[in-house]
């Protein structure tokens, strides 16, 4: 992909998803798009499998240490995935429901919710 064309394809996005199999160039792209400081990129290596649980130490691990996820997530496979989905995942309600807290437009709006949030994310 022309590099231009990836540019104008993230500046449209709000959410940009590599798709690809395995040896595809996925993970070299997002971390050469990391490298470059012109985007907001996480890097989230493939689930395992098994079920999200929360984990207080993993989150105290997050909020003690900026760049722990980050470079842990950037690995090919890490044993808390699962763990950091769950905190992240609440994180992101927290965002959302703080959000229509503030906003009085979004307060009145009953379809502006968190299911339907994470319903434009996952569509």
């Amino acid at each position: 992909m022309k590099e231009l064309e990836l540019n104008q394809l993230i500046a449209n996005a709000r959410f940009t998803v590599f798709l690809g199999k395995n040896g595809s160039g996925k993970s070299t792209l997002l971390r050469k798009l990391d490298s470059s400081n012109h985007y907001n990129t996480k890097y989230i290596s493939p689930e395992r499998g098994g079920t999200l649980v929360y984990d207080a130490n993993v989150e105290n691990t997050i909020s003690h240490d900026e760049n722990w996820l980050i470079n842990d997530r950037r690995r090919n496979r890490t044993e808390q995935f699962r763990q950091q989905s769950a905190v992240q995942f609440r994180n992101l309600e927290v965002l959302i429901l703080r959000e229509i807290e503030k906003n009085p437009i979004k307060r009145k709006d009953s379809s502006y919710t968190f299911d339907e949030t994470l319903g434009q994310i996952n569509t």
